[in-house]
């Protein structure tokens, strides 16, 4: 796991949030307070995202696959 601001590929992940419907009406005040809160993963074909009885409160963005 990795943090938006040390990813490699961060500028391209933050262009495709930032086009993300539900994400498009963020101020920049907004997006200062949720970046550092992202975290990017990166998965397997056929890993699983959660788990049955998974209690963790997380919103997934799925930028590709």
């Amino acid at each position: 796991m990795t943090t938006l601001a040390s990813h490699p590929q961060r500028s391209s992940i933050r262009l495709q949030l930032r086009q993300n419907q539900l994400l498009q009406g963020m101020t920049e005040a907004q997006w200062a307070e949720l970046e550092p809160l992202l975290a990017i993963t990166d998965y397997r074909k056929g890993d699983p995202l959660v788990r049955q009885g998974d209690e963790e409160m997380e919103q997934l963005f799925i930028l590709e696959g």
